[in-house]
């Protein structure tokens, strides 16, 4: 029995052992960072994002008559104190900036009156045609040969305003994208993933996405890191394919063992030790005509209410 006992005690140890060692990295930046000030303007910028995005919530509960007790007066206080530390660094406002300000005042209000009303109104709903969209989901592939032509300014541009619209967790924001035209760079990120290179080299145009996750609690979110930058580039895929051009998601990412000389990219893209590298995109205006891929039946993908038990709605889709 004592033995049994011990191997158990050995064995939980050793479970410690390799997640403390798995989450080394992010416990040294976390202890880098904590108690600091605000030195970086988009770490700042992310977390008055998210409690800003936590105080509306909390409010909008308070509309409701249900909240944690203080929690949203806790939230305040250091809304309140960040956006304060932000003006006085001097650190140009935004949309976000002002949009975090105005969540502040609506509680202010609330404080003063006991009344809280629901924020900043409703999206108009505007008439758009789904069939379009889903086309345009429908016949997205991945294009992997593309002309040799430039992607435009333009072009780019409306490929990360669309990434930037994604949904994040706690309106964090923290992406950052790199875009990557030139040629030795791109056979450089290329030679550190297996099959990356000729593939990077011959895309126009890499787009490097990061996320700084400096806000995020780790180890509990260390998913949601690749969650939020999976949601961004989803919006780049289609908006990619509305305007002409062809791209494909490279499964390149921190943590996972696909990089085999990650540093070698740091180095290269000059890359702050803050960041993970969540994805590549590769695009460029497409060489190729890709065939429709055969899915799943809905019904073999859907269950109601316990895994494995039919819909029995005999939809058929595929």
């Amino acid at each position: 029995m004592k033995f049994r006992v011990m191997l158990q005690v050995y064995s939980k140890m050793q479970c410690c052992f390799v997640v403390l060692m798995q989450y080394s990295k992010e416990l040294r930046s976390i202890l880098r960072y904590a108690g600091k000030s605000f030195d970086d303007p988009d770490f700042l910028g992310s977390v008055i994002r998210k409690n800003a995005h936590v105080l509306e919530k909390e409010i909008k509960n308070l509309c409701q008559g249900r909240t944690r007790p203080l929690n949203h007066e806790l939230i305040y206080v250091r809304l309140k104190k960040q956006l304060l530390e932000w003006k006085e660094k001097g650190y140009k406002s935004s949309g976000t900036i002002e949009w975090s300000k105005k969540i502040l005042r609506e509680y202010e209000r609330h404080l003063k009156s006991g009344w809280a009303c629901e924020l900043l109104g409703k999206a108009k709903k505007t008439a758009g045609s789904t069939n379009d969209f889903r086309s345009l989901i429908e016949e997205r592939r991945s294009i992997r040969h593309w002309e040799d032509r430039e992607v435009t300014n333009d072009q780019f541009t409306l490929l990360v305003d669309a990434a930037r619209q994604a949904p994040c967790s706690c309106n964090r924001q923290s992406w950052h994208f790199i875009l990557v035209k030139d040629k030795e760079l791109k056979s450089k990120i290329g030679r550190t993933a297996p099959g990356g290179d000729p593939f990077f080299s011959r895309a126009p145009l890499l787009i490097v996405v990061l996320i700084d996750f400096r806000s995020y609690r780790l180890p509990e979110e260390k998913y949601v890191i690749y969650q939020d930058a999976a949601a961004a580039i989803q919006n780049m895929l289609l908006m990619a394919k509305s305007v002409g051009l062809g791209a494909c998601w490279a499964s390149y990412t921190s943590d996972s063992g696909l990089i085999i000389r990650e540093g070698i990219v740091r180095d290269v893209l000059n890359i702050p030790d803050h960041f993970k590298i969540a994805g590549i995109v590769a695009v460029g205006r497409p060489a190729e005509s890709v065939c429709p891929i055969p899915r799943r039946d809905i019904d073999d993908l859907v269950s109601l209410n316990k895994y494995r038990t039919a819909l029995q709605s005999n939809s058929g889709k595929k």
